[in-house]
């Protein structure tokens, strides 16, 4: 999952390493996820202390994975040397497929722990509080400094997930893009969470053999189906990511080349539990609509994170000089 696919941090994941901020949430009345969120600003934080991190002392654009020489020639002629950083947000594998790679994870955990814990102690209403702020604020520092020295997980050709919260242009994703209805299928009558991913045809072959051509799964809708009813999505609202960089984007953050979406995929199953790939192809991205034939399917494909990191980018502990 891409670092601007999401907030990659859940209200769960901060409950399960403090157990009292669900009920701190409640009686102070801070919102965890969403909007305005804590979480939310706590990410977009990281994201400034991220790129901050990437500034390299540069008199040409360097894009990850492109010819210095080339970027020189056909991009800057006569240009103005500047500071830049060497990568995108939407470059930054939040969340690998591998497991054991979590260090983004938990940094961004401890991030959103420290925020939340300040919000509570600049009301002055317990000294306890600042207690917990400081320690997770230590904590934030450790899990920044293991990430550093792990390396930052860096996607070559990133392709966003549908309706990503901080790609520009992405579109929306939200529960009007799901219905049940009809009759005559299988169904028995449940309630499913369901997503989609975006998928680029030159990498991806197959669920087993993706070539890193598959996108983080979207937000999970969960819709109710009755008995013989099948469900529907459309792609309304969505914008299937082209394969360029947005042109009131410009090249200020830095170059990258962005994979196009070719198609999409459809995962489902019971509210809850895993999503399963209902689809045996993916959908070509001119088809804007998809139904089930029947009952989703609950075995076979499991829904994954989405792209894998090409490299660790190393930040270099140096002082340039001019």
């Amino acid at each position: 999952m891409l670092f601007t696919d999401s907030d990659i941090v859940t209200p769960a994941d901060l409950a399960a390493v403090d157990q009292e901020i669900t009920n701190d949430a409640s009686v102070f009345n801070i919102t965890l996820s969403g909007a305005g969120s804590i979480i939310r600003r706590s990410a977009e934080e990281a994201g400034t202390e991220i790129t901050s991190a990437f500034q390299n002392f540069s008199g040409y654009l360097v894009g990850l994975g492109i010819s210095a020489n080339h970027v020189a020639a056909v991009l800057n002629t006569l240009s103005t040397a500047i500071n830049r950083p060497r990568a995108r947000l939407n470059q930054v594998c939040a969340l690998d497929p591998d497991p054991t790679h979590l260090h983004v994870k938990r940094w961004l955990e401890y991030r959103a722990l420290t925020g939340f814990y300040r919000a509570i102690y600049h009301r002055k209403i317990e000294d306890r509080y600042e207690k917990k702020m400081t320690n997770y604020r230590a904590e934030a520092t450790h899990a920044w400094n293991n990430l550093i020295s792990n390396g930052l997980p860096i996607v070559m050709q990133p392709l966003a997930c549908p309706g990503a919260v901080r790609e520009l242009g992405s579109g929306t994703w939200a529960a009007s893009n799901v219905s049940a209805g009809g009759t005559g299928s299988s169904e028995t009558g449940h309630v499913y969470d369901v997503a989609i991913t975006w998928v680029n045809s030159q990498g991806y072959s197959s669920w087993a053999n993706n070539g890193n051509g598959e996108s983080a799964p979207s937000a999970i809708v969960t819709q109710p189906v009755l008995a013989g009813q099948v469900l529907s999505l459309t792609l309304s609202g969505l914008n299937p990511p082209n394969g360029t960089i947005p042109q009131n984007l410009g090249t200020a953050d830095g170059i990258y080349t962005p994979q196009p979406a070719t198609g999409w995929n459809v995962y489902a199953g019971i509210s809850g539990t895993t999503l399963w790939l209902q689809n045996a192809a993916p959908i070509p991205i001119a088809t804007t609509s998809y139904t089930l034939p029947s009952a989703p399917l609950l075995a076979g494909n499991p829904m994954g994170r989405g792209q894998h990191p090409d490299y660790n980018f190393a930040f270099q502990d140096v002082l340039w000089r001019a």
